[in-house]
């Protein structure tokens, strides 16, 4: 215990920081250009300088910066909201004050955010007003090494550190935070050199220290300027990993995880200690497949403000019982081999056991499924293995695209519309023919019998949605009333909607599902010709009292760019209709609604009363 505790490394090997100052220079933020107004003297020989020499230069104001990379200073032209610098033909900038006279393309406006070379070092900088540095600013990172302690295999995690002071200087560090060590039974054990104050944030102690919690150190949340609510969480991986042979991780895949991209160690080793299988499957490339679930998980359970301990979601990834990859995955050798380019993410994976568990596809359709995600999309083809669980289906993949394949060239459809086009004719003839024959289930023209079926349910919803128009033609029926002149009709069906809207010129024809709920239409027409549209009258009578919601004719009085009035004989007619027709009719309806609701009550009293007696006597 006290070897693994002196041996833990607390300085970076020079390949790790190698890397980061590559990888990770970006991402700790670009070195600064600070820059303030400030009085210079022209030296001799530049722009400003008296053409006597009895004459003493003058004071003139303008910009000092400050390079925080190397910490050279230099004057350039003062802006207000920036600089102005001289720059070259290559576009290299150098010390000087231009002046109003220099010309525009040999100088270089930079305000708050721009990237600038520095004149010294050329060092990529980030322009920022020396005022906004206030106490200073802090870019911070996490980032985890593969690293060998004597014999044994630790995964190290570090805080990188980029510092500007308030002065525009620079400073860097990199200091271990944990480490999880694979001991020599393949138990992990985690270490640290780090605390947290009660702001949350991390302090270095002065020695490693023994973890007693497990817990993913990528996991831990940091302060970083640069992160949304200066918090971050995660971090990045060194690949580079020192020779494993005769280390406790040899056996473990951690080094081809880590070499192939692998973002989660601790997570894979948490889940190695469940299925030691897990490290072939990631010496045959499927490293990206497997973060791919650790990631869709840990993402999930941090929106909540949670932990990832173990992921539990690579149980439906593979076979772990199984030591081949070609048996984990059910594939065929070639398969896995070529299964390291296809890259499936987790909702592709899961697709194919789900074809797999209801045999729609054998060990060796692999390929051919990733072709089809390419042909129908991952997401098409995710929905048609839920209707064939909900639906009964008899079928097999393979079948559906050869079928397919053909209506394709036969009516120019692309592939996820082919898919939907099938998927919906299926559930149409589910729905209208019991037993369908072979001809019925792979029509020759999918199109033309999609059509037909689709004319079907929409003459047997037609004809239900006449039904329900009819009981509430009979409920209201003492509406429809005439004057002699002008008259009051309710729609028989949603046909008649549609037309009333389509003649006038008006959204009544979606009217249909409120008309049925209580907010009537009514047709306002001439007595002569009740079958052609006039004015449409809505009407609310789910309060407790009844609503004129809308009168409206043709364009709701608005044509060829001029406003439209109701004329005044329709108007009053609709005033008498509702004092005369339509105020009793309501109360009518009302009071049955009521001797209704009212014997529902009486009999559940009536009954409740029987079950007290029965119960009384019993006892």
């Amino acid at each position: 215990m006290e070897s693994i505790l002196s041996m833990l490394p607390v300085e970076p090997r020079e390949e790790m920081m190698r890397w980061a100052a590559k990888k990770l220079d970006r991402q700790l933020g670009l070195h600064l250009l600070t820059y303030k107004r400030a009085q210079y003297i022209p030296e001799d020989g530049e722009i400003g300088w008296p053409l006597y020499q009895t004459e003493e230069p003058r004071p003139k104001w303008a910009a000092r910066c400050k390079c925080s990379h190397c910490g050279e200073e230099w004057f350039s032209a003062w802006l207000g909201d920036g600089i102005r610098m001289y720059v070259d033909y290559d576009g290299n900038s150098f010390p000087g004050v231009p002046t109003d006279d220099t010309p525009a393309d040999e100088t270089l406006m930079s305000r708050e955010g721009d990237e600038v070379a520095c004149p010294w070092c050329e060092k990529e900088l980030m322009a920022l007003p020396a005022r906004k540095l206030r106490n200073g600013r802090t870019w911070q990172i996490m980032a985890a090494s593969v690293e060998n302690v004597g014999a044994y295999t630790a995964v190290v995690y570090w805080l990188l550190t980029r510092w500007f002071s308030p002065k525009g200087d620079e400073k860097e560090s990199c200091a271990p935070t944990h480490a999880v060590v694979i001991d020599k039974d393949g138990k992990l054990k985690l270490y640290k050199h780090c605390g947290f104050d009660v702001s949350g944030k991390l302090y270095p102690l002065e020695k490693w220290e023994r973890q007693k919690t497990a817990a993913d150190p990528l996991q831990y949340r940091y302060y970083d300027y640069g992160s949304i609510n200066h918090t971050a969480v995660g971090g990045w991986i060194c690949p580079d990993v020192p020779e494993q042979l005769g280390q406790t991780g040899e056996k473990t895949g951690l080094a081809d995880y880590v070499k192939g991209g692998g973002a989660y160690p601790y997570l894979y080793l948490r889940f190695w200690r469940e299925h030691a299988t897990i490290e072939n499957l990631v010496k045959a490339g499927w490293v990206e497949t497997i973060d791919s679930f650790i990631g869709d998980e840990l993402n999930a359970r941090q929106n909540y403000n949670g932990k990832l301990e173990c992921p539990e979601d690579l149980d439906w990834m593979a076979h772990w019982d199984y030591a081949k990859p070609m048996d984990m995955l059910f594939m065929t050798r070639e398969e896995v081999k070529q299964g390291r380019k296809w890259k499936w993410s987790q909702q592709m994976t899961l697709l194919w056991w789900n074809f797999v568990d209801y045999g729609g596809i054998r060990r060796g359709d692999a390929t051919e499924l990733n072709r089809m995600a390419q042909v129908y999309t991952e997401e098409k083809l995710e929905e048609f293995i839920s209707y064939v669980g909900e639906e009964g289906w008899e079928w097999f993949l393979g079948d559906f695209d050869r079928y397919l394949e053909k209506q394709r060239r036969k009516h120019r459809l692309g592939g996820r519309e082919s898919l939907e086009l099938m998927m919906d004719y299926r559930i149409m003839l589910n729905r209208v023919v019991a037993e369908p024959t072979e001809d019925e289930l792979w029509p020759p023209n999918l199109r033309a019998a999609h059509d037909r079926l689709a004319e079907i349910e929409r003459a047997k919803q037609a004809e239900e949605r006449r039904a329900e128009f009819e009981t509430v033609r009979e409920k209201w029926r003492a509406l429809e009333w005439s004057d002699g002149v002008i008259c009051a009709v309710l729609p028989r069906d949603n046909g008649e909607l549609v037309a009333e809207g389509r003649t006038l010129h008006h959204c009544v024809g979606g009217y249909g599902q409120t008309h049925l709920h209580g907010e009537l239409i009514v047709f306002i027409r001439h007595a002569r010709r009740k079958d052609r549209s006039w004015f449409t009258l809505n009407i609310d009578t789910t309060g407790k009292t009844w609503k004129e919601v809308q009168l409206h004719g043709y364009g709701n009085e608005y044509a060829n760019g001029k406003q439209l009035h109701i004329p005044k004989k329709v108007r009053a007619f609709v005033n008498r209709w509702e004092k005369e027709v339509l105020t009793p009719a309501f109360r009518q309806v009302r009071e049955e609604e009521f001797r209704e609701a009212e014997a529902a009550g009486l009999a559940e009293e009536l009954m409740s009363g029987k079950k007290k007696r029965r119960r009384k006597g019993a006892a």
